[in-house]
């Protein structure tokens, strides 16, 4: 009898047991759910031209999403209460926490992205990818990929690489994003990360030199679709969609995604923290990052001030990038002077096709955005020029403040009065002479105020460059902020120099203002 009931008691045991077992991941799962329940309803940021929108919808649920150009605006954004969380990688996570201690994530994956390198869909990105693959291969037979993953994807003083300028097979060039650190980021003015390492490798194993663009995360796969870059590298992550219109290396790295969110919304125990255990790695808010002590935490301006612009002499990529800002606008000016000054003659010449040409073209330039204009004119019809990229941002500003000044033109010389026109003619001048000496004089003094108006305009409108490559002045602030993750300093630096230089541009619209002022005349009529 015993035995019996002994046997009873063990088979129950046992079914229990395997009912636990099969139990487990569905409990798990439903811990999981929970979790993520939290978050449905909420606003979530997502990074302009990442697959995050569509995993946070599948596995959240509803949620009103807004759209970021960089980890630092949507660290920003968080910290500020303008969304309730944001999905990234555990890895980034590591540093970004180092500037945002209050940052956490919840430990769900909302999936597990691929990360490599992608190429065109043509012969040539295809025979590319083929070599790539195989030194990644290489790399992880030998274990050099594991070692490259456990130097670049923790917090340390790095060092910079090596990137080869010539190779006896030509030049490749690549577009990437100096944003998304440790993968690729800017390290002393120059590029490094986990995918620039790899990338330097392998083209100076195969070989190559290699031509680096730092391009807006949403630019990179639009250039390598368009055939204008070899390939592209910088946390790419591998999705079905993406794979139809690009090739995929094999994979190099597999990242996390979770949902970060403010850790003081959370209780103890719900969340990673920054400095608690369990974040796989992640560095404490005293921990290094390339090398500097995350000393902007300690809430001292100066602190911020020195990481943002002292340190590695950060301030000059923001003289560079003043100087590059100016270059486009005086550039692109200058050409906008010299269509608008066309466009303006076939608007009052007596050929109706020229005035209707002079109509479509300002039309079509002042309806397309900017952006447009520049994507346009890099990745297709100078794609195969391959211009400077300075050059086309100046080309594109230029054709599309000429529509303005052909208005701002027109519209001074018709507001001269027919009278003037008359009493030159009636005087013996020829109508050149008329315009040259009486009605051109009072048309630049009637638009003095547009014109300096349109070229402020200009100059602020060349804060776009950054999405075809130039590191103007306004890219020059996003990469500080993306490399120290200090939001505020850089951000107001540029701003700063914005300001002085509309000052300056107010400045001088005032002295020619009163450099073409009518003169003064007396009570005899003379000249005072």
């Amino acid at each position: 009898m015993r035995k019996a009931i002994l046997r009873a008691l063990c088979a129950l045991l046992a079914a229990a047991l395997v009912v636990c077992a099969q139990a487990a991941p569905a409990l798990a799962a439903g811990s999981d759910d929970e979790a993520l329940a939290r978050l449905s309803g909420k606003t979530a940021g997502v990074m302009t031209g990442t697959p995050q929108e569509e995993i946070i919808r599948n596995r959240v649920g509803d949620v009103e999403v807004l759209y970021f150009n960089s980890l630092t605006d949507l660290a920003m954004a968080l910290q500020a209460d303008k969304i309730d969380f944001f999905t990234l990688s555990t890895v980034n996570f590591n540093f970004l926490a180092e500037q945002y201690p209050d940052l956490a994530y919840i430990d769900v994956a909302l999936t597990n992205y691929d990360v490599g390198a992608v190429f065109p869909k043509s012969r040539e990105g295809e025979s590319l990818r083929e070599q790539y693959n195989e030194y990644l291969k290489g790399l992880s037979d030998s274990g050099e990929l594991g070692r490259l993953q456990e130097y670049w994807l923790q917090p340390r003083d790095w060092e910079s690489v090596d990137i080869p300028e010539t190779g006896e097979n030509g030049v490749l060039h690549m577009a990437t994003t100096n944003t998304m650190k440790p993968f690729s980021m800017d390290l002393n003015g120059r590029n490094a990360g986990y995918d620039i390492a790899i990338a330097a490798g392998f083209c100076e194993a195969y070989g190559y030199g290699l031509q680096i663009d730092n391009v807006d995360f949403s630019g990179m796969l639009s250039g390598i679709a368009s055939g204008f870059y070899d390939f592209a590298a910088g946390q790419i992550s591998y999705t079905a969609e993406r794979a139809e219109s690009v090739l995929f290396s094999d994979a190099y790295y597999t990242q996390k995604m979770v949902p970060l969110v403010r850790g003081s919304d959370f209780a103890d125990g719900e969340v990673v923290r920054a400095s608690g255990s369990g974040s796989q790695g992640a560095a404490s808010a005293s921990g290094q990052q390339g090398g500097e002590k995350a000393e902007g935490q300690d809430g001292s301006l100066w602190a911020s001030i020195r990481r943002s612009l002292l340190d590695q002499d950060r301030w000059k990529s923001i003289v560079s990038g003043l100087g590059t800002t100016l270059a486009i606008t005086f550039a692109g000016f200058a050409l906008a002077n010299v269509l608008g000054a066309a466009l303006c003659a076939m608007s009052l010449c007596r050929s109706r096709a020229a005035r209707a040409a002079a109509r479509v073209y300002s039309g079509l330039a002042q309806g397309l955005p900017i952006v447009v204009v520049l994507m346009v004119l890099y990745y297709i019809v100078f794609a195969a020029a391959k211009l400077n990229n300075v050059l086309v941002a100046s080309i594109a500003f230029g054709l599309v403040y000429a529509a303005y000044l052909e208005q701002l033109f027109e519209g001074g010389i018709r507001g001269v009065d027919e009278g003037q026109w008359e009493a030159g003619l009636a005087s013996g001048l020829t109508r050149r002479q008329t315009f040259l000496g009486i009605v051109l004089p009072q048309a630049a003094r009637a638009s003095v105020t547009g014109y300096f108006a349109d070229l402020i305009s200009l100059m602020k409108g060349t804060a776009v460059v950054g999405y075809i490559a130039v590191a103007d002045l306004t890219k020059a602030g996003d990469v500080i902020r993306s490399t120290t993750y200090e939001a505020y300093v850089p951000l107001l630096t540029v701003t700063a120099v914005y300001l002085i230089m509309t000052g300056l541009a107010i400045a001088c619209m005032e002295l020619v203002k009163r450099a073409v002022a009518r003169p003064r005349r007396g009570k005899a009529g003379v000249a005072a």
